[in-house]
């Protein structure tokens, strides 16, 4: 009986061992959830009034992922594994979104810089091209495909500038280069647009005579046919309502641009505007 009694005794013993031992090789995760905007293309911690996106951090057993949500509709965005979270660096693979589902892009970041092979997608899912990065910068071959696989382009890059580019028929023959990016551009340029500015904004009176004066920042889409849309203050910049509506004004009465390409099809370009007000001393 004292034998059985001392089997049992060890038998729960080492029940408990293995379950405290155990318990402590659980994962270990913590989730929580902030509130971002982009300023130079960097994530900054913001409040919910002012954050273009919500992100989804996890940690776990000390890996750190993070999902950035739009705030307009709860659309996956982003998906990326990140070195740390203070400040945000990303590092290993990460994923761009056009919506919950659909991949845009995707390629692998070391110490927060674009590195290695990333793939781009056309909106219904086909590869569209692949591009080469070294430390954040274009360096490499870019290589572009038609929706039924055939190459389309083939460029070469080093330190981020174009050297050698070619564009190709579906069925393989040399045709007429033109370039993969084309920015939207102001008609007349940018010292014509200086001057739109100048001729057109409207100081608003009552700033004036309170002697308001400030930046304001706007920003805006050159639509595929070169028409201005979705003109709005940017979220966290704003400088007072009067100079605010002024410049957001002025931003949409901007004539027609020419548009933004991408492999020969325009796009839309989201911009920035920023509208200085000074008063005279």
């Amino acid at each position: 009986m004292n034998n059985m009694k001392k089997v049992v005794n060890y038998f729960i013993a080492m029940c408990f061992i293995y379950l405290c031992t155990g318990y402590s090789g659980f994962s270990q995760t913590k989730i929580d959830t902030v509130y971002i905007r982009y300023s130079s293309n960097i994530a900054i911690n913001t409040t919910k009034d002012s954050a273009a996106y919500y992100r989804v951090r996890t940690i776990s057993d000390g890996v750190l992922t993070a999902e950035d949500y739009s705030m307009k509709d709860s659309v996956l965005k982003c998906a990326a594994y990140y070195k740390t979270f203070d400040p945000y660096i990303r590092q290993g693979h990460c994923i761009f979104y056009s919506n919950d589902t659909l991949k845009y892009s995707e390629g692998d970041y070391i110490e927060g810089e674009m590195s290695g092979i990333w793939a781009c997608y056309y909106s219904t899912g086909e590869r569209w091209y692949t591009e080469t990065y070294i430390n954040g910068i274009k360096n490499g071959m870019l290589k572009g495909y038609y929706k039924t696989g055939e190459v389309k382009r083939i460029e070469q890059y080093k330190k981020g500038k174009r050297v050698k580019g070619r564009c190709y028929t579906k069925d393989g023959k040399d045709t007429v280069y033109y370039k993969m990016h084309i920015m939207p551009s102001f008609p007349g340029g940018d010292k014509a647009m200086v001057r739109y500015f100048l001729d057109n904004i409207i100081y608003p009176e009552q700033a004036k005579i309170n002697k308001i004066q400030g930046t304001s920042y706007i920003s805006f889409v050159v639509n595929t046919d070169g028409s201005i849309i979705d003109v709005e203050i940017v979220k966290g910049k704003e400088v007072h309502p009067l100079l605010d509506r002024a410049a957001r004004d002025c931003v949409k009465k901007m004539p027609t641009w020419t548009p933004g390409y991408l492999d020969g099809s325009p796009i839309k370009v989201k911009k920035y505007q920023r509208v200085k007000f000074v008063l005279p001393e």
